[in-house]
């Protein structure tokens, strides 16, 4: 299925889980995939352990994903954009959420960290999909 968003748009959505309970994500409206559904599924299968992950999903694109911690951070991407912004946009949110949120990651019910964390999201996808200056953020 090949998505309808524009070319610029090379990470789609971002997920922060602990196990398989969602605390926070964003979709960007014009993904048409149902990916709630897919993402379950897929925190089904990631170890615990600290690690880098990525899983094909369709033909055209990546999950790829960090865990640290034992919170995941998760996001869609194209398989054209370079793995390294979307690793840097998941380190990013990543030292955002923790600082952010600390110890609570770890007690919080599912969605309880929606409201809060999904603009932080949102304005972290548009920025790694359209500043330049994105690369020059990410760790090496």
């Amino acid at each position: 299925m090949e998505a309808t968003s524009s070319a610029h748009e090379q990470i789609l959505y971002a997920l922060v889980a602990r196990e398989v309970s969602v605390l926070a994500e964003h979709q960007l409206p014009s993904v048409p995939f149902d990916l709630p559904t897919a993402t379950r599924l897929v925190l089904q299968r990631i170890p615990a352990e600290n690690k880098r992950h990525t899983f094909e999903f369709d033909q055209d694109f990546l999950f790829v994903i960090i865990v640290e911690g034992g919170i995941c951070f998760l996001c869609l991407c194209r398989k054209t954009a370079e793995l390294r912004r979307a690793l840097g946009f998941l380190q990013d949110i990543a030292a955002t959420f923790m600082e952010k949120f600390g110890q609570e990651a770890y007690t919080a019910h599912a969605y309880a960290l929606n409201s809060t964390f999904a603009p932080i999201l949102e304005q972290r996808l548009d920025f790694y999909n359209n500043d330049p200056e994105a690369m020059y953020r990410v760790d090496k």
